[in-house]
């Protein structure tokens, strides 16, 4: 009888260790499995989410490219104009100096418009570039301006208007505009990737 319950108790001992392994073993291969199912879930999410992080970058780029492009022609258009107006070759023909006035202002805030309305696109230090080159063309042209457009035209008016010449014509054609457009150049030839 003792041999029977030892028997009993072994045989419900072995059944009971079998049982629990084979529980044991399907608890983990279910595990497994889940784990493995939300690996291949996981990867799926953040591989959508690299894309569409990839996707948006990629657009941000491009339309930063554009805006960079439209901006540096407007620019040159607006250096172009201005340099034209405080160049001190004058040839028989051209328009007057009057005529230039007003073609450089409109270049130079069809430039700052364009600016003030993408600037969101540009870093913070570009976009101070950006303003300091303005300004670097800006000033003067305003400072030669006023008297190209003056009815007075003493000897005093006069020199006084010689030395707003010279200086818009150095500002825009030697000193602060060539230096400001170098950086600033430099500053979106980065922000396209072409140098680092």
């Amino acid at each position: 009888m003792f041999e029977d319950i030892l028997v009993i108790l072994i045989s419900n001992g072995l059944f009971l260790t079998i049982l629990a392994f084979l529980l044991k073993s399907t608890i983990n291969h279910v595990l497994t499995k889940d784990i493995e199912s939300y690996k291949i879930k996981l990867k799926a999410d953040i591989d959508r989410m690299a894309f569409e992080h990839q996707t948006r970058f990629s657009n941000l780029q491009e339309k930063r490219g554009v805006i960079i492009e439209e901006l540096n022609d407007l620019l040159c258009e607006a250096i172009r104009a201005a340099g034209d107006f405080a160049s001190p070759a004058e040839f028989e023909g051209e328009k007057t100096k009057s005529e230039k006035s007003q073609i450089a202002w409109k270049a130079i805030m069809e430039f700052y418009r364009y600016f003030n309305r993408k600037k969101i696109f540009l870093s913070e230090d570009t976009c101070n570039k950006i303003e300091n080159l303005y300004l670097a063309i800006r000033n003067p042209v305003y400072d030669y301006s006023i008297y190209v457009n003056s009815p007075h035209n003493d000897a005093h008016t006069s020199g006084k208007k010689f030395d707003a010449w010279v200086n818009a014509w150095d500002s825009i054609d030697k000193n602060e505009v060539p230096a400001a457009r170098n950086a600033l150049e430099s500053d979106f030839r980065k922000l396209l990737g072409v140098e680092s």
